[in-house]
Order: C-alpha cells, then structure tokens, then sequence
C-alpha cells in the first residue's frame, strides 16, 4: 500500500540507487521529510527487483558507485518497456566526470552536478521536476517562447568556441565577452539591448575580474535576481564558498564537464 501525504494524496515513490550508504541515507531522509517516499537500494541487482516491485516516479542514480556500473544499469532499466519511461536523475558526486558516451540514448531525464554532497539542493530539483511534471508549473516559465539571453564572461578562446557552439545549438541567445568591464556595462546599463537571463563567468580573468564583478552585483538588490554559473579550472573549496556567498548557485570546473551538462546546468538554473 502507498503511503497517504497529509493533504491525503499518496506519496510519489523515488527509488534512489547509491553506493554510499551513508550519503543514499541522507538523500533519503530528505526526500521523506519533503513529502516523498523514498527507498535506498545499493547494489545493481537488487536495484532492477526494486525498480520493478515499486514502479517509482522517479529514480536517482550516482555514477561514481564501486559496487555496481550505472551505464550498464540504465542499458537494463531501458531494455524493459515496462520500465523505460521511468525518469532518471544521473547524478555525479564531487565534481566527478560523467562518461556521456556511455549513458544509453534518451535513457537519463537530468544530468546534476553535486559538488557539495548537499541533498537539500537535489531534493529542490526533484521537487521542481515532479511539480512540473504534474502540470504544476510551466515549462516556459517567466521566458515564455523566447529564446535563453545567456550572457557569458569567458577569454579562453577554445574553451568558448567548444562550449559557446553548444549553448547556440541548443537553443539559447548567447553573448560572450572577454574581458570583466564589458560584462559589467551590460549588467548594469539601462540602455543594454541584451537582458541575460543567466550570467556565466570565469571568476579569474584579467582587468575587473569575476569576483570584483560578483562583489559589485552583490550590492545590487536588482541584480540578485540574475542566476550566476561559475565556470572555471580553479577547484579550490575556498573559492566555492567565496562565489557562492557572493551569489553563484553553480560552481563547475570547466575540465570535468561536457557540453551536454554544461547546458543541463543552465536548464537547471531557469
């Protein structure tokens, strides 16, 4: 039998795969207390019983797990037409790579960065989705039809030519600078023709850098209303927690990320 929320809906069953007990524990007591019923399961065997005995409404997969290999996992869910409508968060712990080559075909829902083992911020993904999902919210959001103004702060040539490629086949209107004082003029001006609906950055960049860009938009309540990706090869925990008080919700090192998830971040993020 399903479990009853308060209100007296039944609760949707989330089956998280994890090879860390400790962190798939965490992840499920969070879930629970936001109204959910979710189940643990640690080894890939008993993953694909559990998945066919509950039919949850959602499976949470972490890539990094010793016990068991994820990509062949997905191959067996999606082998089953029972179960391979089933949505799934891929999730990789720690900045950890995902092998986007290995991941089946429209076989992963979401692909989530969790460089902070924080469950709280996976659990408002689950919760966003699964709103979203019940005709809760609209997929076009605040944008409507119109096209993502991604403003990017970036003056690494090949890196942007990678990156920028993707973000415009992938839909979104993107203006890319090189250098901090005209990513700032176009924040702030009144006159700016281009409105970012994100702002990407490398914080270490010649001339008024990011984090002097981040110090001066943190002043400006306005400003605050912009969601902020930090894109970069510096991996240091000070600088992580430096951004984000200054305002980033993403922090992302550019060498262990695809294209493909870099754009599933800006996904996130609007």
């Amino acid at each position: 039998m399903s479990a009853i929320g308060i209100n007296g809906a039944k609760k949707q069953k989330i089956l998280v795969i994890e090879g860390s007990v400790s962190f798939g524990r965490r992840i499920v007591e969070e879930l629970n207390s936001n109204g959910f019923e979710a189940t643990l399961v640690t080894n890939g065997i008993e993953a694909i019983k559990l998945i066919y005995n509950i039919l949850p409404r959602l499976i949470i997969l972490n890539t990094a797990s010793p016990y068991f290999d994820s990509y062949n996992l997905l191959k067996q869910k999606d082998s089953e037409p029972l179960l391979k409508k089933i949505p799934v968060f891929l999730v990789s712990t720690q900045g950890l790579p995902i092998n986007m080559n290995k991941i089946p075909q429209n076989s992963v829902t979401q692909i989530i960065m969790l460089f902070r083992e924080d469950p709280a911020d996976l659990v408002v993904r689950v919760k966003k989705y699964l709103d979203e999902l019940s005709g809760g919210n609209s997929s076009n959001g605040k944008n409507g039809d119109r096209k993502i103004n991604v403003l990017w702060l970036e003056n690494d040539k090949l890196v942007s030519n990678i990156y920028g490629k993707k973000m415009i086949y992938s839909g979104f209107n993107l203006k890319l600078v090189d250098n901090g004082d005209e990513a700032f003029k176009i924040l702030t001006s009144d006159k700016s023709v281009f409105i970012p609906d994100i702002f990407i950055l490398d914080p270490y960049l010649p001339g008024m850098n990011g984090i002097d860009i981040l110090q001066k938009l943190d002043k400006n309540p306005d400003m605050k209303k912009i969601p902020i990706m930090i894109l970069t090869n510096v991996d240091r925990e000070s600088d992580r927690e430096k951004t984000r008080l200054l305002g980033a919700q993403v922090y992302i090192i550019k060498s262990h990320s695809s294209p493909d998830q870099i754009i599933q971040e800006i996904q996130n993020l609007l």
